[in-house]
């Protein structure tokens, strides 16, 4: 069984030395004074502590030292026993008192004159009541995924080496063998992500007569872990214990804290990271899981309360969240990308107010995206803050071909705006997901995701490989539309530092390949249009727009169709059905009048290729003009067999 360290301070030298000839089998760090024994805690991994209260002058009643040491709330984690050679009732009441959080500064109070056994016998007691490490516990690596505990340390603190890596690498093995402290075996599985120092993976725990359990075990440095931790005992559902992950065992030590999640219904072997399953599945799949996290995982999450936010702006809030910005530096960033796209084609000019990009023989001119930022957007609607479960990530959601999601990542969990994860989420798939190195094709599904009605993309010109990246922002924007209607432009205003966030993270000074410099590059033409977008609407929002802008508009003569203010294309059938129900809006339009009017046909009830041909016809229509076809606001199916266009009067 290997034995623990013990930090044993006291300036007396004899009475240490002496009593420490008795802990046999314990390593042993000394120290003469407060200040060595701090510099112990701050760089060994230590299980036990045995401090003097005195200890600059065993004279001095007022040398308290020692106590002042063991209630430093960094070294909370390590028990501590302590010992003078004159014992007073403050003292020991102080030492032993209760923390709410945490163990109290002491968990034995000792007077020197006892003899050697009780030291002896209280050492024994705080390894098994308070250190509880697993010495038996086997720890075994997936063999496709070998994990090291120097490699996990080095994925928090990468500047460590030499014999302080290795400290640190015990220290977090033993708070493995602490957590599973009644397994038997353990198997580290896969690294899930790493994000701020933290870092998640699978495990999954054995012991001889019950069933194997498996954990999403998040650790990292200890005061990042435990904010982690309040913030999601503050803001967590209620009902996550039901639908979501739920925070089954914590232990801390001197530097590290972790956190062992249960996801509830998972298969943890068969579970993947979004990021994986976008790679992998069909679109219906992967739209499954995302409906999931919108309507289930986020809804709870949001708990249905509004806080409106009064002293800030939603650009303000952008800025706290991405305060890594530097707009000198992305002034300097965008002259390397523009310089750099010549070689691919493209052509880009930058000055202090315009960037131009010359493709396909012409030149589009966009207002610089820097410019746009630093003048801070305002929105005339007031900032609404929803509580959210802090940044998403493809990795930190994890889903199954269930549909059913989980989250993992809480270090960012509270107040934000409404549309903080879904604007994440569509800067994901946009910027992260897109697999092209054909900078014109993802300037072409730019100008769709710009161009085009919010959530209606017009996919005609988009290259195949970025079909299915524009169908899932497709799917994202249809929700952001049941949130906020065509109040549009906060979400541009978050698109756009989503984009300056990605551009901030450029190292001019380092070697990319071809593939993540366009990826640079067309991150820089998106923050482009979408500063033009921002422009427009603050110029002419949509709240202002009349009635009928914000309806459906036929000139059956041009025969064009504007829904919402935006023209869209429709030819041949789906055109004729909209022309009749438009003649018709707000009434009932029952089978039989469509079937007989548009279809030129007697209407036959017993005839199902009819009703079939009549149900794809609007069914195609609604994917056209309604911005979510699940959830139609202008083409309504009437209970009895019939259809309505709901039209402002």
């Amino acid at each position: 069984m290997p034995g623990g360290r013990i930090l044993f301070a006291d300036n007396d030298e004899t009475f240490r030395t002496t009593r420490a000839r008795f802990l046999t089998g314990y390593d042993i760090v000394h120290a003469s004074s407060a200040e060595e024994a701090e510099q112990v805690l701050q760089n060994q991994w230590i299980h036990l502590a045995i401090l003097d209260i005195r200890m600059q002058d065993d004279a001095e009643e007022q040398d308290v030292s020692g106590l002042l040491l063991a209630k430093q709330d960094t070294y909370r984690s390590v028990p501590k026993i302590m010992l003078t050679g004159f014992p007073n009732y403050r003292d020991v009441r102080e030492a032993l008192g209760p923390l709410l959080d945490g163990l109290p500064p002491a968990i034995d109070f000792i007077a020197k004159q006892d003899g050697p056994e009780v030291i002896v016998e209280a050492v024994e007691q705080a390894f098994a009541r308070y250190v509880r490490i697993n010495w038996e516990l086997d720890i075994q690596s997936n063999d496709r995924h070998p994990i090291t505990f120097p490699s996990l340390v080095m994925f928090m603190e990468t500047s460590l080496e030499g014999e302080l890596l290795s400290q640190r690498a015990r220290e977090l093995e033993d708070l493995f063998r602490g957590l599973f402290y009644d397994k038997s075996q353990i198997t580290l599985g896969r690294i899930l992500w790493q994000r701020m120092g933290h870092v998640a993976l699978t495990v999954f725990a054995f012991q001889a007569g019950t069933l194997p359990e498996s954990f999403v075990v998040v650790f990292g440095q200890h005061a990042t872990m435990l904010q982690a931790t309040q913030r999601y005992q503050t803001f967590a559902p209620k009902t996550q214990d039901k639908l979501g992950t739920v925070l089954n065992i914590r232990k801390e030590t001197t530097h590290f804290a972790v956190n062992a999640y249960t996801l509830v219904n998972a298969d943890l072997e068969s579970v993947q990271t979004l990021a994986d399953f976008y790679k992998i599945v069909p679109d219906k799949l992967f739209h499954t899981s995302l409906e999931y996290l919108f309507q289930t995982s986020l809804t709870a999450w949001h708990q249905n309360k509004k806080i409106p936010e009064n002293t800030k702006t939603l650009a303000s809030l952008y800025d706290e969240r991405f305060d890594s910005i530097s707009y000198n530096a992305l002034t300097e960033i965008i002259n390397i990308l523009r310089h750099q796209a010549s070689s691919l084609d493209i052509y880009i000019e930058h000055d202090a107010e315009f960037l131009k990009v010359h493709i396909y023989g012409q030149v589009h001119t966009y207002p610089d995206p820097i410019r746009v930022l630093q003048r801070q957007p305002v929105i005339e609607q007031p900032v609404v803050l929803f509580n959210t479960p802090g940044t998403l990530s493809g990795d930190n959601i994890l889903t199954d071909t269930s549909g059913q999601i989980w989250l993992t990542d809480f270090a960012d969990a509270g107040l934000a705006p409404l549309l903080w994860n879904i604007v994440a989420l569509e800067a994901i798939i946009r910027f992260d997901w897109t697999e092209t190195s054909d900078l014109r094709a993802l300037y072409d599904m730019e100008h769709s995701l710009t161009a085009s009605s919010f959530s209606k993309l017009d996919m005609r010109d988009i290259a195949p490989p970025l079909r299915k990246p524009v169908r899932a922002i497709q799917m994202i924007r249809q929700h952001a539309t049941r949130l906020v209607g065509a109040e549009l432009l906060p979400y541009h205003i978050g698109m756009l530092y989503e984009a300056a966030n990605r551009l901030a993270r450029f190292n001019p000074n380092a070697h990319y390949p071809t593939s993540e410099m366009v990826r640079f590059i067309h991150i820089l033409i998106a923050a482009a249009m979408l500063g033009e977008m921002i422009q427009r609407d603050q110029q002419h929002p949509t709240a202002g727009k009349t009635p009928e802008e914000r309806g459906i508009r036929i000139d059956p003569d041009e025969r064009a169709v504007w829904v919402d203010g935006v023209r869209i294309t429709l030819r041949g059938q789906s055109f004729d059905l909209l022309c009749d129900l438009y003649n018709h809006a707000n009434q009932l339009c029952t089978r039989r009048d469509l079937v007989e009017r548009v279809f030129k046909q007697v209407y036959d009830e017993t005839d199902r290729s009819q009703i079939n041909r009549l149900n794809t016809a609007i069914s195609r229509l609604r994917d056209q003009i309604e911005t979510d076809p699940g959830h139609p606001r202008y083409l309504l199916t009437e209970p009895g067999g019939g259809y309505r266009l709901t039209l402002p009067k």
